[in-house]
């Protein structure tokens, strides 16, 4: 509780324009933190709680190792944020967390961010690349790692240097780094430097994942993407797989689908699939394992769907919302 009030009078001072003070990251335990996750059964973000222990973020927390953090109030760093292991971030109502050279995500490691509301209150996050860097993800000439947004007002800015025209993603690779593996199912702002916004860094090659397009509620599936974790595509989302991308499920990994999935490529369920929403096949569904419908799967003459395990129902085509990439809208 003093840490609460520590960061509530911190974020005073700031507002004020008073100088910062420095405040030292701990761990605690036993308190009951409040985020949103997807849940499966009830098809919607809900209210979960992280009772283990976890540590505050603070303005020397340049280093996060494996575990549960949170953001309280107004937080600046101005090194870069190096993240190793399984991490997780929690922003709190009101935060604002200021990682102003960026926070490096790479290779194997894994960092999830949450936020606890999703109207006007919920907590920020900026991230800005350090030299060549993305703002979230790889440093200079690295990949970004496995980097999952569930929520909170994301802002993500690459950087360049003065060597080079360009720099890294807004979240995804550094300069000539691949993005990584990324799933973004939340809209954000991201920024990438003559690189994408979200995914490689210039020159870079190789990233794969979901992210969201210009339109609200509309995703596209790139690279050849393989879940790094559950996901869940929320009620109202739009999934599109391009032709010639393949979105795979692997063993161990499920895909819970509440929207719309469009697959003009090809989707391959190693894992588990299950599907509540609608399912419009115009490429190729290859169902290798589980595959749960209670929702619908509709075939159009184009479409190839396969299945090894079970009857499922697949229905023939019938008019439906759809991405023309020529027109870069819904038709």
């Amino acid at each position: 509780m003093k840490k609460r009030i520590l960061s509530i009078i911190l974020s005073i001072i700031f507002c004020l324009g008073m100088m910062p003070i420095s405040v030292f990251a701990d761990s605690i335990a036993s308190d009951d933190i409040l985020y949103l996750d997807w849940d499966p059964g009830q098809q919607k973000l809900v209210e979960k709680h992280y009772t283990e222990t976890y540590t505050e973020i603070a303005s020397d927390s340049t280093s996060l190792s494996e575990g549960w953090y949170l953001v309280s109030g107004y937080v600046e760093i101005v090194s870069r944020i190096e993240v190793s292991g399984d991490v997780h971030i929690i922003l709190e109502d009101y935060a604002y967390l200021n990682a102003k050279k960026g926070i490096t995500v790479q290779d194997t490691n894994s960092l999830t961010i949450y936020a606890q509301s999703t109207g006007a209150n919920m907590g920020q996050l900026t991230a800005t690349g350090g030299e060549y860097g993305a703002g979230i993800g790889g440093g200079i000439n690295g990949s970004g790692g496995n980097i999952t947004i569930t929520g909170g007002n994301i802002n993500a800015t690459g950087s360049g240097g003065s060597g080079m025209s360009g720099g890294g993603a807004g979240i995804g690779g550094g300069v000539e780094g691949s993005g990584g593996s990324i799933y973004v199912l939340t809209k954000v702002n991201a920024t990438g430097d003559n690189a994408d916004d979200i995914g490689n860094g210039m020159k870079g090659f190789g990233g794969s994942g979901i992210r969201p397009t210009d339109t609200d509620n509309v995703y596209e599936v790139f690279g050849e993407a393989s879940l790094h974790c559950d996901i869940i595509i929320p009620s109202g989302a739009i999934v599109n797989i391009p032709e010639g991308i393949t979105l795979t499920i692997p063993d161990g990994k499920t895909l819970t689908n509440n929207g719309t999935i469009n697959i003009h490529g090809t989707l391959t369920n190693n894992g588990t699939l299950i599907n509540n929403g609608t399912i419009n096949i115009l490429g190729t569904l290859d169902n290798l394992n589980t595959l749960t419908n209670d929702g619908s799967i509709y075939k159009c003459d184009s479409g190839t769907f396969s299945s090894d395990i079970g009857d499922i129902e697949v229905s023939a085509a019938i008019p439906y919302l759809d991405w023309d990439y020529e027109k870069n809208t819904l038709t």
